[in-house]
């Protein structure tokens, strides 16, 4: 019971410590993450400043257990069947009001408190395709 608790809470503490770096709002939270080092949002509902939202789909966030730990961790994020729904700026720049991604991967680290360092992004659906590999 108390190592299903823990994973729990430390599911919930990754989360908002995700949601405080990426400057995102969950509307739909999951109460119960049982798994420590994986979080599965399904039907995930968050937005993104005024940038954007993700309104359905599944997404799936993996990190290393010992990540509350650390000023610097990694995570590894993959969605599918992802409906996103683009704000103003975004909706003038793609000429659509929200779009269907088929797949999205990142991998990224995150630094306490200082940032996100992308190490790739990959979106693929009908609509647009893109790969990013930044160089270090």
């Amino acid at each position: 019971m108390v190592v299903i608790f823990l994973s729990a809470a430390l599911n919930q503490l990754i989360l908002l410590r995700l949601e405080n770096q990426f400057q995102i709002h969950f509307s739909k939270r999951p109460l119960f993450l049982f798994e420590p080092g994986r979080i599965v949002l399904r039907n995930p509902s968050f937005t993104y400043q005024d940038q954007f939202a993700v309104k359905s789909g599944w997404i799936e966030l993996r990190y290393p257990v010992t990540a509350i730990l650390r000023e610097r961790y990694s995570v590894h994020a993959t969605g599918k069947k992802l409906t996103v729904v683009f704000g103003k700026d975004l909706s003038l720049a793609f000429s659509k009001n929200e779009i269907f991604v088929d797949y999205v991967a990142a991998d990224f680290a995150v630094i306490k408190n200082k940032g996100v360092d992308l190490n790739s992004f990959d979106v693929e659906s009908k609509e647009i395709q893109f790969h990013i590999r930044p160089r270090h």
